[in-house]
């Protein structure tokens, strides 16, 4: 993905998680992530890792959409379809 990354002027990463409040929208800077050594890659992982790599320099952006229950399910709750739209909302002003 870095290599991919690298290419764009602007990235945006989507990220659901138990977050409380509303969707949001923060800018990743240069210098987010001090480290690369864990098992999983947060966004701010692979932006740094794709700026060391490639020189990537330009914007990066993560919206964070907040919900409750990750399980399987049809559908999605009342906060998670608001917080949804509110992220599209953010996203379609961004872009």
């Amino acid at each position: 993905m870095a290599e991919e990354v690298a290419r764009a002027a602007r990235v945006i990463f989507i990220d659901a998680d138990f977050l409380p409040g509303e969707a949001r929208l923060e800018s990743l800077k240069a210098a987010c992530c001090p480290g690369l050594l864990s098992h999983g890659l947060r966004p701010c992982d692979l932006l740094s890792l794709t700026r060391k790599l490639y020189g990537f320099q330009g914007e990066a952006w993560l919206c964070r959409v907040p919900g409750q229950d990750f399980g399987q399910g049809e559908g999605l709750s009342p906060l998670a379809e608001s917080n949804a739209r509110r992220a599209a909302e953010l996203l379609a002003g961004l872009l």
